[in-house]
């Protein structure tokens, strides 16, 4: 939708204004002491984040699926255990402090606030002007089989992964399963730039190669749930509805048209379903953690899932604001991705220097010091050193760093990724590629490594980029 005139002028002084009171929210909030105050705020905040992405779409969904994630992974343990019992959830260290909740609030209005101001510097142009690229129809052809035969690698992976867990438990994903994995160099590499492959290659297609490589990308996803691995499934669902996004901007209105109805029609389904949905994936990791299967509804199987994905990256907020004194020399969590991979690469064998590490290990923890395994190493060491983890969270890691500022600027950082994302409509299937797998890292952030999407630029994975960057101007 398309505003201009005096209309136009005052959604931006609208948006202003909703931005401006997001900041000065924050800063009260700050300084007030009382707890349900700082929790409706906070959710009331997320409602409305989540309206102006709804009305928005599809302009916002970078921005609307990031406060999604944002919100189950850190926020729903809280607003859940206030509604039932009007106390704050308790963590591995104890009842969680409202500090941790405040350090939410404040980059969730930081994303937001900046978001919003982006939107109102950014003046909106035409969307449909599309810039077509060309490719070689043999070269196209070769990826897409490349593709294909990629997710078929993953599916076999999948499988095999299944057979392992179902034998051995969850935990032998990350023992058994990753050390099998390990023995095929090749094809996991191949697998590992399938995502890539396919969101450069699907640019191209049309018709009936268009749907065939849609399946594999949907055969490998739904097969991963199979391990009892459930944020590859969600993932890529975001991932997916966010590329046909951006095609609905530069397709023409009457394909943005039919994407905010398609959207809004599956929205609403899934709102109905969405019980079914979370009490699946609650039944999914009672199976792979070998739990009993106990008579529960699904109220009861809702409200644990969410309560329990809530404490995902909360508790680890919760540990570095409880424990920062203690972390003050630690090494640096959010160049731990850079650090590892620094570590392994030709540039440190060149200087002496590579050293290539188990993952699970007590050396491998206080050596790179990723926050997830350092805390689980110190927190829960024989279930750390048997395959077990924590994840992480790009909130903890920033507060540890650098306090509030390391919060402030990473929150910054993500509203300027995910704004350029939703914005743009004229890149090529090299940048749009590049760009999904990048947002792909920040969606899981909330209870993962911060800056773990910079690895996208330097990891192996940058050799199937390099190749497809061939492809695209030499042919």
């Amino acid at each position: 939708m398309h505003f201009r005139g005096d209309e136009y002028i005052l959604r931006n002084i609208l948006m202003i204004a909703l931005g401006v009171c997001l900041v000065l929210v924050s800063l009260i909030i700050a300084n007030t002491s009382s707890d349900s105050l700082t929790i409706w705020i906070t959710f009331s905040i997320f409602m409305v984040g989540f309206a102006f992405g709804i009305i928005n779409v599809p302009f916002s969904m970078a921005f609307f699926f990031f406060l999604i994630t944002l919100f189950i992974f850190n926020f729903t343990s809280i607003i859940m255990n206030w509604v039932e019992f009007k106390t704050l959830p308790t963590a591995w260290m104890g009842k969680v402090s409202i500090e941790s909740a405040k350090l939410i609030l404040f980059s969730l209005t930081t994303f937001m606030a900046f978001y919003m101001f982006l939107w109102v510097l950014y003046q909106r142009k035409d969307y449909f002007n599309k810039k077509v690229f060309y490719i070689n129809t043999k070269v196209i052809r070769i990826l897409y089989i490349i593709t294909m035969v990629a997710y078929l690698i993953g599916v076999y992976f999948n499988l095999r992964a299944f057979t392992i867990v179902s034998n051995k438990g969850y935990l032998a994903y990350y023992t058994d399963y990753l050390s099998y994995r390990s023995q095929f160099f090749l094809l996991q590499r191949i697998t590992s730039i399938s995502p890539f492959l396919f969101f450069f290659t699907i640019y191209f297609l049309e018709g009936r190669s268009r749907n065939i490589l849609f399946t594999f990308y949907w055969l490998d996803t739904i097969t991963s749930l199979m391990t009892g691995v459930r944020n590859k499934f969600i993932l890529n669902s975001m991932i997916f509805v966010l590329y046909l996004a951006y095609e609905s901007r530069v397709h023409g209105k009457n394909s943005l048209k039919r994407f905010r109805k398609l959207f809004y029609l599956v929205l609403v389904i899934v709102l109905v379903v969405s019980p079914l949905i979370i009490s699946g994936m609650k039944y999914i990791e009672i199976i792979r953690m070998q739990k009993s299967l106990t008579q529960l509804g699904i109220y009861d199987l809702v409200k644990n899932a969410l309560y329990e994905q809530g404490l995902s990256g909360l508790m680890l907020i919760d540990y570095v604001v409880k424990n920062k004194d203690y972390l003050s020399e630690h090494k640096s969590f959010l160049l731990a991705p850079l650090r590892e991979y620094f570590q392994g690469s030709i540039f440190a064998k060149a200087l002496g220097s590579y050293k290539e590490y188990q993952l699970n290990t007590r050396e491998y923890a206080l050596d790179i010091s990723y926050l997830g395994p350092l805390y689980s190493l110190l927190n829960a060491r024989d279930y750390y050193l048997s395959g077990g983890g924590s994840g992480s969270s790009y909130i903890a890691e920033a507060y540890g760093d650098l306090e509030i500022f390391g919060v402030i600027a990473i929150s910054i950082l993500y509203s300027i990724i995910a704004f350029l994302i939703d914005r743009s409509s004229n890149l090529s299937p090299l940048q749009l590629a590049i760009s999904i797998q990048v947002f792909r890292e920040i969606l899981i952030a909330p209870r993962g490594i911060a800056l773990n999407f910079a690895k996208t630029f330097f990891s192996t994975n940058i050799f199937g980029n390099f190749l497809a960057f061939i492809f695209y101007n030499a042919l």
